[in-house]
């Protein structure tokens, strides 16, 4: 949920790359824990819509999940 400029909370969806990539990024389904506070930098929609691909995620921690495999 992400506050508007009203101040109104709005549901957003994001998603990331394939189900390909993701793993030999060092995603699992295991990386994140249900309710805990995260940050993503994403690129919004060009519609306008509450959506966005995720560029990558920093959890409380500082830990940061790309999006990219990491050769």
């Amino acid at each position: 949920m992400i506050k508007n400029q009203e101040g109104v909370p709005v549901e957003w969806a994001f998603e990331g790359r394939s189900p390909g990539v993701l793993p030999r990024a060092g995603w699992s389904k295991n990386c994140f824990g249900a309710g805990e506070m995260i940050t993503i930098d994403m690129s919004p929609a060009k519609d306008g819509s509450p959506t966005g691909t995720i560029a990558r995620v920093t959890k409380a921690d500082g830990t940061i999940w790309g999006n990219a495999a990491q050769d």
